[in-house]
């Protein structure tokens, strides 16, 4: 299916939401709401790359769908104000954003470089189905990533990025996240003129969700709120101002507390065992 670069009827940056979004037999069916249209630039504010992001059951992709429409539209959809597609395809999207995510945070020292990297070769060729077009897509990605590094035409990327030294792995990570993590072009400003004045606020040229999708991570790092990964489960949220949030949420923080409170009350009592053993005593002792 050909998604378009060009949007009918609407302008650049601006998006549609559904009135309608149903899930059959592993299946979005989607019905576009003409009336809501929104801006992809201001949504930012609302977070949706994150939402993305930590979308798992078919609910939440469901409901993200219905809340921000498509992720993209073929000219088909677009005149026909209708989206069908497989939820796989959504879950493999996500996996692959989340992938890009685990890039630049292993480029700012967070998260592991080599991990980072299989993570992101093995989710980009999911992005297709099995078979000779994944194939294809893990050679062209050998072919333009590694090939000028390594001078061989042919090889898998998953497994060089498992063995590869560090030196060209960190070449290869620093491309993967350019390649993706980028302004668009068609920056800007736009002014609207208002009542008593004007408002100027940053233009820029999306046009689909994907795009704003990836263009947010860039204007994260570019505003320098960087979404963080929970240690104490799998979700990611936007920083809070104010405060050096570690956990996502008071639930796992606490879980966490706990668990290191038990770790080192568990640490005392063998070394107060190992000193009874040894006919000692542990721990200061009391003046007589």
């Amino acid at each position: 299916m050909q998604y378009q670069h060009r949007i009918h009827g609407i302008a650049p940056s601006m998006w549609l939401r559904c009135s309608k979004v149903a899930i059959t037999d592993d299946t979005l069916y989607c019905e576009l709401a003409v009336s809501r249209v929104y801006d992809l630039v201001k949504a930012y504010s609302k977070t949706p790359h994150i939402r993305f992001l930590n979308c798992q059951t078919k609910e939440e992709f469901r409901t993200f769908v219905q809340d921000w429409g498509p992720l993209l539209l073929s000219d088909k959809e677009w005149k026909g104000h209708k989206a069908v597609v497989a939820l796989d395809h959504y879950r493999a999207y996500r996996s692959f954003f989340r992938a890009i995510k685990s890039m630049i945070d292993a480029c700012r020292g967070v998260g592991d470089q080599r991990e980072s990297l299989v993570e992101y070769f093995t989710a980009e060729a999911n992005m297709v189905a099995a078979g000779p077009t994944r194939k294809d897509v893990k050679a062209l990605t050998y072919l333009n990533l590694i090939s000028p590094i390594t001078h061989r035409l042919n090889g898998d990327p998953v497994e060089w990025a498992q063995s590869a030294n560090i030196a060209q792995l960190r070449e290869v990570l620093a491309l993967c996240v350019e390649d993706h993590v980028r302004s668009p072009r068609g920056w800007g400003l736009r002014v609207e003129v208002r009542a008593k004045g004007f408002e100027i606020m940053p233009s820029f040229e999306l046009y689909s969700l994907w795009d704003a999708l990836r263009w947010m991570l860039f204007y994260d790092e570019w505003n320098e709120r960087r979404p963080i990964l929970c240690p104490e489960c799998p979700n990611i949220f936007a920083p809070r101002s104010g405060h050096n949030w570690k956990y996502c949420s008071p639930e796992c923080a606490h879980r966490a507390t706990n668990r290191e409170w038990r770790r080192k009350d568990l640490r005392r009592r063998k070394k107060l065992l190992k000193a009874k053993s040894n006919g000692g005593t542990y721990g200061p002792r009391k003046a007589r």
